[in-house]
């Protein structure tokens, strides 16, 4: 609630109509100064979910009200991707690999003619995960295009990767990366809110014959 006006809520110094018309004015704004306190709250956990990240509670909430949140924030998507074949465990840094990936969704309904962007973003493994953008030589991360349009094949919305990781995943914490594919907002499907897709764990190796002996 907004801060107290005890003078507002108790004076008679303005006249009958005029003081029960602020004190009314003062009651709706505080409605919505609390309401939107609670989006704010909402919306930095779904970002905390974008970002991989874990938002931080207070201490005094329950275990069982942080679970209640974290819920509550993942129920703000009505669609997520899947990945239509498995996923290779390790890639070599000089060579293309491929990734594909459908929409699925049982509450909202993608026209066939809508079309979807698909951006691929790669992270590190530590606690608070950080957007990877340049090799260390400070060329670009990727080679290969990281905006992709997913649109209808035979009644699904698909979408195909062909990318390349210029940076060996051991030089970073963990020795692995995450790698996240996301939906842009649409104008034609505003209403189309895509759990991001992470490809948890992904190792990158800088010869191939390394990638065929730990398989």
């Amino acid at each position: 609630m907004l801060p107290l006006r005890n003078t507002l809520l108790r004076t008679e110094s303005v006249s009958g109509e005029m003081h029960k018309f602020l004190v009314n004015q003062y009651r709706f704004l505080s409605s919505i100064h609390q309401e939107n306190e609670k989006k704010v709250k909402k919306l930095n956990q779904v970002l905390g979910l974008l970002q991989g990240t874990q938002v931080d509670l207070n201490a005094s909430e329950q275990n069982d009200e942080e679970c209640k949140e974290t819920q509550e924030a993942i129920n703000w998507f009505n669609a997520k991707m899947e990945l239509t074949k498995p996923m290779q465990e390790f890639v070599c840094k000089s060579k293309y690999f491929t990734i594909d990936a459908k929409l699925v969704s049982e509450t909202i309904q993608v026209r066939p003619e809508d079309k979807l962007i698909v951006i691929a973003t790669l992270y590190t493994a530590e606690s608070t995960p950080k957007m990877i953008r340049h090799a260390s030589d400070g060329r670009k991360i990727f080679r290969g295009n990281t905006r992709v349009i997913m649109e209808n094949d035979y009644g699904e919305h698909l979408v195909n990767f062909r990318l390349q990781i210029k940076e060996v995943s051991s030089h970073y914490s963990g020795g692995v990366f995450h790698l996240k594919l996301e939906v842009e907002e649409s104008v034609s499907c505003p209403n189309l809110k895509v759990q991001p897709l992470v490809i948890e764990n992904l190792r990158v190796r800088a010869k191939e014959y390394y990638v065929d002996l730990m398989k």
